[in-house]
Parts: C-alpha cells; structure tokens; sequence
C-alpha cells in the first residue's frame, strides 16, 4: 500500500508514476539526472518514493513539449529560474509564437541530443575503466543509466562502436578541462610540465583503466579497435612533443627524438600514477619535486668528485606557518638550485647563496615573498603561487608548498 503525506499527498512507487504520467520508466530517470524532476524521497536501499510533485511535473513537461515544443534544457532553464507557471494559469510561454519555438527547436533538439550521449560515453568509460571490456555488457551500462537497451542502442550500435567513443575521450580525461587554460597561459617550459603532470596525477584513478585497455587494444588483432587506441595514444603524446620542440628551438632543451621523449614522459607519468595510488606514503607534491629536479638535472650527480658537508649545501632553518623550525640541505625551489621570481616584467634567477633569508609575511599578498639577501639589501619580489621547496632534514625528504612557509634562513656560515 503507497504511503502518505499530508503535504503532497500519497506517495507512489516508480512503477504508478509510470502508469499516471504515461512517462517511462528511463524517461524518468534522464528528466532526474537533468534536474527537471525533484528527487526522489529514500524510503530503504534502493527504494524510492514519489509524490504529486513529481506527477505534476512530468505532466506539465509533457505538456510545454507537446504544445509548445520547448526543449528539455529550455524547460530546465524556467525551472531554474521559476518562470514555469502553476497549471491552469497563464504566462509568458503562452505568448510564444509558433515561428519562435520551431526556430530555436532544431538546435535544442540536437543540444539534448548530445547531453544524453555524453551522459551514456561517461558512464561507460567509468564502467570500462572499473571492470575492463569484457566484463562489461551493454545492459550493464543501460541498467547503470536506468535506461532501455533499446534506448541506448539508438545512440550506438554496438559495444565496440561505444567504447571506441570511450576512448576517444581519453585525452579530455587525461587533462581536465578546468586545466586546459591554466596550462595554456604558462609559458615556462618546466612550469608547464609540472602543471601537466600536477592535474594528470589528480585525475589518474579516473582514467587509468581506459588507457591500459587503449594500450591493449593498440596491440590486439580488432582493427578498428587497435586504430583507435593508437590515435588516442598519439592525441595524448601530442602536447608533450610540440612543447619539446618548442623548448628545443629555444635551446632550454637539448635535440632529441622529441616523439619518443614525449611517450617517456607519459609512461613515466602513469608510473608516478601508479605508485600514488598504492603508497600512500608519497603525496603529490613529493612526486612534482622530484619531476623537476629530474626535468632540470636528469639522473646524474651535479657536482662528481666532490665529498663531504659541501654537499648539503645550500642548507637553511625553514620554518613553516605554524611556528615549526626544521633544518633542511640540499634545497631545492620546483626541484631546481634557483629561485625564479619576477620583479616588474622581469625573470630573475636567483641562487641560493645570494640569499640571507626569504619570508612570507602573513598579511603578504599570494605570491609575495621579501628576499634579504647577504650584503643586506632588500626586495619585494613574486613567486609561482604553486611553487614546493623541498629538500633533505635529518628526518628523511623533506617538501613544503612556499605559501605554508614563514620564513627561510639560510646558513651564511662556510662548511667546515
């Protein structure tokens, strides 16, 4: 027996809502993920109750669709803005013309057209990315939608058809888009890079089942399949090569193969991934520092035949936001021997031995150090905002973001 509810009156199941609106059952669902529909009221795992808001709602979408052929995201628009009317009252729909509603209806049309596919490729890459191909059916992933296979047949005719559009988004998945503009801005070779690597790492457990099948795929006997792998494997290799170049032609980098260094880059990413998401031991600003003191220095000791305290250096007192004191050698800036900040327009590099102390006062703006350096001058200076100092304590490795930093003094004394 359905329950009631002196405010909304009876609750119903699915399966009554379905038989008073005359909406089915994935209809329902799709009108609940796109926010049209309240949500449902949790009465147990996995049931759900509905009342005669919900009812009343369906009805009326029905009706300005069918009357007056308003688009799903239109309608989502009114219901957003509370410019949907009671029913039995009149409004500003009403004075739509025909010629209006028919010329935007087309474009909407298509727009709900690729909100839904987007909605069906998304939740197959999750599932893919979860489970591998194999395992995965199409009715997996139209019961996930709380869709019909019918439905979801009319989008794609086969699962391999719907996963070849999976990994087509490989590359979007890689390197969200809320990246894409922070990356694009920054012209510093080696900041750049750290910023790829920084959102790939963040969104590594997203993707890192679809580009293990892509790699798979590139090498199995499906043509289309091993097609497709191979070109998002080249999309996503894309990026890194033409910054290469890039940093080649202006002497930053040296000349090398910049293909194969840009697919190392990659594999030498998911590797990072990998350990990430299996030790948590290892954070990600731990694995940035040490992407730039291999992008900068590469694997060889800087300084060979050398030996003893002169090693440790450059050394300092660093004391963090909370008032905590830790001695640390061997400091690094981004993993490089410099500081990089901007004074106007200006770049300037500065080592370490120049400095006396490097503080970043609480009522500082972001971004703003004070430098004083050994024959005491002074200057205001700016910082990459993102910027990690790291370096050895007696403790172990030793990596603080510089906005959680108070203050760097660094050892004026000579080694003994």
């Amino acid at each position: 027996m359905d329950e009631t509810n002196q405010e909304s009156g009876p609750r119903m199941k699915i399966g009554r809502l379905v038989r008073e609106s005359g909406v089915n059952r994935s209809t329902i669902h799709y009108y609940l993920n796109l926010g049209l529909l309240p949500k449902p009221i949790p009465a147990g795992l996995n049931v759900f109750f509905y009342d005669q808001s919900h009812l009343a709602r369906l009805l009326q979408i029905k009706r300005l669709r069918r009357e007056k052929k308003l688009s799903l995201p239109r309608i989502r628009e009114l219901i957003e803005t509370g410019g949907l009317p009671e029913e039995g009252r009149s409004s500003l729909l009403d004075s739509l013309s025909s010629s209006q509603v028919e010329a935007s209806l087309e474009a909407e049309t298509q727009s709900e057209h690729l909100a839904k596919k987007k909605m069906i490729v998304e939740t197959a890459t999750e599932l893919f990315s979860q489970k591998g191909f194999e395992a995965v059916r199409i009715m997996d992933i139209a019961e996930a939608l709380h869709m019909g296979k019918s439905t979801l047949y009319e989008y794609f005719d086969s699962k391999e058809h719907l996963f070849m559009e999976c990994i087509e988004r490989l590359s979007v998945l890689v390197v969200p888009r809320a990246g894409w503009d922070r990356i694009r801005e920054e012209r510093d070779y080696f900041r750049k890079q750290k910023l790829r690597l920084l959102f790939f790492l963040q969104a590594f457990p997203n993707y890192s089942g679809m580009l293990n099948l892509a790699r798979l795929f590139a090498l199995g006997s499906n043509p289309d399949l091993a097609a497709k792998s191979k070109e998002a494997l080249a999309l996503l290799t894309r990026p890194l090569r033409k910054d290469i170049e890039r940093a080649q032609n202006e002497g930053i980098l040296k000349k090398m193969d910049p293909e194969l260094l840009a697919h190392f880059l990659l594999s030498w990413g998911e590797g990072i991934g990998w350990k990430l998401a299996v030790d948590r031991n290892y954070t990600i600003e731990q694995a940035l520092a040490a992407a730039d003191d291999l992008f900068e220095h590469g694997l060889l000791p800087r300084q060979t035949g050398r030996a003893g305290p002169a090693d440790d250096r450059p050394r300092a007192w660093i004391t963090d936001v909370r008032g905590v004191r830790t001695f640390v050698r061997r400091i690094r800036f981004d993993g490089r021997d410099h500081l990089p900040i901007r004074m106007g327009e200006a770049e300037v590099r500065i080592q370490p031995e120049l400095m006396a102390s490097l503080g970043l006062p609480e009522d500082a703006r972001a971004g703003g150090v004070f430098l004083t350096l050994r024959d005491g001058r002074q200057a205001a200076a700016d910082v990459p905002a993102d910027l990690i100092l790291s370096g050895e304590s007696d403790l172990g490795p030793f990596t603080i973001p510089l906005n959680k930093v108070r203050l760097v003094s660094f050892e004026t004394t000579p080694a003994d």
